[in-house]
C-alpha cells in the first residue's frame, strides 16, 4: 500500500525535489554548497520563531574558504544533504538596507527552495527570499511535543471516537460500547492533573470498577504517555502509535474525486470493514456513526463495476487549544487490491473532506508494530506524535 498513486485527476500527487535534487538546485541557484544538516522528519505542529543566537548558524555566503576549511572529496561525500522541504530549519538570510542589523534568523517549516526560499513560522507569518540572499540553512528536530498538547490531541480523538455511552469519573473520562473496540470501552486520564484522581489510594479506582461492572465489563485504562501509569501488577498491551501533521504541510489531491463520502456507512462499506478480522457485530454502527460535537464521514472509493475497493472513516472534533482535528480510523483495502496506493488515495480524500469543514490538523491511531500501515502514514506526511497502551488488571 505504499505505491505512489497512479497519475492523473485529484489522484496525481506533485513529486517533491529529492534531496540530491534540492543540493544540486542550492548549488547551481545559489552558487555555493551549502553547509547544512538534515533531519528527515517534517515538524509535528507549528515550527518555533524564536529567535536564534548568532553563532548558532555557520555563515557559508561572502566568505572565500581558506585552506583550512577546503573540503576533501572524502569529506565532501560525507557532507549532510540539504533539508528537504516539509521539513523544519533555522534560516539565516540578508536584510534589506536600512535595517539596524545585516542579517536576521527565522524558525519554521521549509515550504519550498524555489524560485524563491519560503519558511513559514509557527504563527503564520511566511518569509520568502531570494537565493542569493540566503546565508546558512539548517535542518532542525522535529519540536518536541508538550504534555498539553498530548492531552489536547486525546481529548479531540474521544470525541472523535465516543462510544454510545460516557462519563466523568474524577477527572477520568470512561467510555463504553457494549464491548466493540477497546478504544470505546475504557478509561482514560484526560482531565486537569491536578484534580485527576489517583489510582493508589482514595476512590478513584472502585469507582472506576463499578462503572464498567454496571455494564458487564472489566475496567480497561487507556493510558497515553506521561498522563498516567498502569497500576502496579497490571497487564499492558503493545503501544498503540498516534501520528499526526498539519495540514498546511502535506500535499493532498486536487480535480475530480473518485471517493464517495455520506454521513452514515453504505451496506457495501459496512461489509468491507473487518474489525480485528471479524464480522462488525449489531452495535458497530452505532458505534461508528457516533460523534462529540462534530462531524462523522465514510469514504467508499469504487463504483458500480468495481464494487468497494477501499474505505475509510473520517471524524473533524475541536481540542480545547482550539485546533480542529479530522481523525482518521477504519482504513481498510480490500484484498484483491492492497498494495496499489489505494489506501493513499482514501486517506488523502478524507483529510481534504476534514480540511473542507475547517481542521487545521490530522491524526491516526495504528499499532505500534503495523509497519505496513505506518509507513502508510509517513509517505502521506503523518509523523509520530505520541503513544499509547492499554492496562487490564490482573485475572484471578
Amino acid at each position: 500500500m505504499t505505491d505512489a498513486p497512479s497519475p492523473g485527476g485529484r489522484h496525481h500527487r506533485r513529486r517533491r525535489d529529492t534531496t540530491a535534487e534540492t543540493a544540486a538546485l542550492w548549488t547551481t541557484i545559489v552558487g555555493m554548497t551549502p553547509v547544512v544538516t538534515e533531519d528527515a522528519s517534517p515538524i509535528v505542529a507549528e515550527a518555533d520563531t524564536r529567535e536564534v543566537p548568532a553563532d548558532t548558524v555557520r555563515t557559508t555566503a561572502g566568505t572565500a574558504p581558506s585552506a583550512a576549511t577546503t573540503t576533501s572529496p572524502s569529506a565532501a561525500a560525507s557532507t549532510p544533504p540539504a533539508p528537504r522541504p516539509g521539513s523544519r530549519v533555522v534560516m539565516r538570510y540578508k536584510l534589506p538596507p536600512g535595517y539596524p542589523q545585516p542579517l536576521t534568523d527565522i524558525i519554521g517549516e521549509l515550504v519550498s527552495v524555489s524560485p524563491v526560499v519560503v519558511v513559514r513560522a509557527q504563527d503564520g507569518r511566511v518569509v520568502q527570499v531570494a537565493p542569493d540572499q540566503v546565508v546558512a540553512l539548517k535542518g532542525l528536530g522535529a519540536r518536541p511535543v508538550a504534555t498539553r498538547e498530548i492531552r489536547a490531541l486525546e481529548l479531540a480523538a474521544a470525541d472523535g471516537w465516543p462510544g454510545t455511552e460516557q462519563a466523568w469519573i474524577n477527572g477520568w473520562l470512561v467510555r463504553s460500547a457494549d464491548g466493540f473496540t477497546r478504544r470505546a470501552n475504557a478509561a482514560a486520564p484526560l482531565g486537569n492533573a491536578q484534580r485527576l484522581g489517583d489510582l493508589h489510594s482514595g476512590d478513584t479506582l472502585d469507582r472506576l470498577r463499578a462503572w464498567f461492572a454496571d455494564r458487564g465489563r472489566s475496567l480497561t485504562l487507556l493510558l497515553p504517555d506521561r498522563l498516567g501509569a498502569a497500576p502496579a501488577g497490571w497487564s499492558c498491551s503493545p503501544e498503540v502509535q498516534v501520528m499526526a501533521a498539519d495540514i498546511a504541510n502535506l500535499t493532498l489531491p486536487d480535480g475530480e474525486s473518485m471517493v464517495t463520502v455520506t454521513d452514515e456507512p453504505e451496506p457495501q462499506w459496512l461489509s468491507t470493514y473487518h474489525y480485528r478480522g471479524a464480522p462488525l457485530p449489531d452495535s458497530a454502527t452505532s458505534v461508528l456513526t457516533a460523534v462529540s460535537e462534530g462531524q462523522v464521514a465514510f469514504g467508499a472509493l469504487g463504483g458500480p463495476e468495481t464494487g468497494v475497493l477501499a474505505i475509510a472513516r473520517a471524524a473533524v472534533t475541536e481540542a480545547p487549544d482550539g485546533r480542529r482535528w479530522v481523525g482518521l480510523s477504519a482504513v481498510e483495502v480490500a484484498p484483491p487490491h492492497r498494495r496499489r496506493g489505494l489506501g493513499m488515495l482514501i486517506c488523502a480524500e478524507m483529510i481534504r473532506w476534514g480540511r473542507d469543514r475547517g481542521a487545521t490538523h490530522t491524526y491516526v491511531q495504528v499499532e505500534a508494530d503495523n509497519d505496513g500501515a505506518i509507513a502508510l502514514y509517513r509517505t502521506l506526511g503523518l509523523v509520530d506524535h505520541h503513544r499509547y497502551r492499554y492496562a487490564t488488571a490482573p485475572t484471578g
